[in-house]
């Protein structure tokens, strides 16, 4: 899953080195669902081939978390057969929809003194008094960096560390005094650090979040929280290098302080049990929780490389699982004083490493389902929803083997589809760049979205 274990290999190399082996809850209205399917078919964009529609789904349908039943096609007939070759279902929706407006790249390995191939990663954003936004990193052999913006776009690296090696993704809290607290993984679990000036930071005694009081081996950095009766933290289990793609899951753990931690019971969000065929399907990893101002939460989380949300009215139970479709992983929402969104995340390609990336939340005209191509491998259908009043172009995205791209047609008016193939020597996760020229959304490709093989 877009070489996340290469993104954490660092880090964790760095944590085992010195043992023997979060953002703010800012307020903002909760975000509108980002393309939610409705119950009707889109008339404009029927089946490819005219035959009656299948369950509708932003491509191959998953089964639920809890392990029921998928409801019957809207239609009535049979399930699709598990094949997945029946014709992509194009489902209504109602414009504008809220997106994820791509934005580029905040810090990569070269702007900051790190190794092509190396990671830079794990970004947490904190909103200064001045309007100015400050990011807190890991670098590899460097430790916990950070960066200034006064647009929260392009950012300018602070001298010195803020934590030194041995100290990986960060999560920084702004406390009630306006101190800051930066979380962050060690051997044993989860440290902390404060600062008056969000610049010189002194670790606090002690390990808040101990990875012998879970059920998971290593932990992830955390997100906290301000709850009614004080602070809850979410965390998930650590990638580990080299061992290639696993499910994962999120859990919790409450505190009055904000220093001493209690682990509640069972997972969040995610596969309870990893080893289960089903576990990849709704696996769920480092995640980042905003409190909102009418007191439910909305939750940011990495699946199989893309940006998932999901929200709650308690901070407990779970709802409204949803791609985002953005292409990434490592998840960190800010809302800023004027009530923008910026969705900070990372990726990986081996030729530059781990880099950081930024989007805006915003509404748009169109947007974007995808789809397994029937009997075609490794190939989409790239349905485009909505209307735009110029052409929406659709490349490789960024980074990737431009080579290992089929796109056809590369550039298609809204509503329309167009069809991407994938070379089958591509090693590389499949993404896209769709844009009109204003608006530019990173996609990532879902494998679960891919057509799957014959059966024997």
């Amino acid at each position: 899953m877009m070489q996340k274990s290469r993104i954490i290999a660092g880090v964790l190399l760095a944590v085992l080195s010195i043992s023997a082996c979060a953002g703010q809850a800012p307020g903002g209205n909760q975000p509108n669902p980002i393309g939610q399917p409705q119950s009707t078919v889109d008339p404009k964009l029927p089946p490819m081939d005219g035959s009656k529609p299948v369950p509708p789904a932003n491509g191959t349908p998953l089964p639920p978390a809890n392990g029921t039943p998928l409801p019957p096609p809207v239609d009535g007939t049979n399930p699709a057969p598990a094949d997945n070759q029946a014709p992509m279902q194009i489902v209504a929706q109602t414009f504008p929809v809220t997106v994820w407006n791509y934005q580029g790249i905040t810090l990569q390995p070269s702007d900051v003194g790190v190794a092509p191939g190396q990671p830079v990663a794990d970004q947490s954003a904190i909103e200064l008094p001045d309007g100015r936004v400050r990011l807190y990193f890991f670098a590899q052999n460097k430790g916990i960096m950070s960066a200034i913006s006064s647009d929260g776009l392009k950012f300018t690296t602070e001298a010195g560390m803020r934590l030194p090696d041995g100290s990986g993704m960060p999560r920084a809290f702004v406390l009630p005094d306006k101190r800051i607290r930066l979380y962050f993984i060690t051997g044993d679990g989860v440290g902390s650090a404060i600062s008056d000036d969000g610049l010189a930071f002194t670790v606090e005694p002690g390990v808040r979040i101990n990875s012998r009081d879970t059920v998971l081996p290593k932990l992830s950095g955390v997100s906290v929280v301000a709850t009614d009766s004080g602070y809850r933290a979410y965390f998930s289990d650590l990638p580990i290098p080299g061992t290639g793609p696993m499910a994962h899951a999120i859990y919790s753990a409450t505190s009055s302080d904000g220093l001493t931690w209690q682990v509640e019971a069972n997972p969040r969000i995610g596969a309870p049990d990893i080893s289960a065929p089903s576990a990849m399907a709704i696996s769920a990893e480092h995640p980042f929780v905003l409190r909102e101002k009418d007191g439910s939460y909305t939750m940011y989380f990495a699946r199989n490389a893309t940006i998932w949300s999901a929200t709650s009215t308690d901070g407990l139970a779970w709802s409204n699982e949803q791609s985002t479709l953005v292409a990434g992983n490592d998840p960190d929402v800010l809302v800023h004083s004027n009530g923008t969104r910026s969705l900070y995340y990372g990726d990986f390609r081996p030729t530059i490493g781990g880099y950081l990336l930024v989007a805006r939340q915003q509404s748009a005209p169109w947007d974007i389902q995808i789809g397994a191509k029937p009997g075609a491998g490794r190939a989409f259908t790239v349905a485009l929803t909505g209307t735009s009043t110029s052409p929406l172009t659709v490349t490789p995205g960024y980074a990737l083997t431009t080579s290992d791209y089929t796109i056809t047609p590369a550039s298609q008016i809204a509503p329309g589809t167009v069809t991407v193939t994938i070379s089958d020597a591509s090693r590389e996760m499949p993404a896209i760049l769709v844009t009109d020229g204003t608006l530019t959304r990173s996609v990532m490709l879902q494998p679960q979205m891919m057509a799957p093989p014959p059966k024997p």
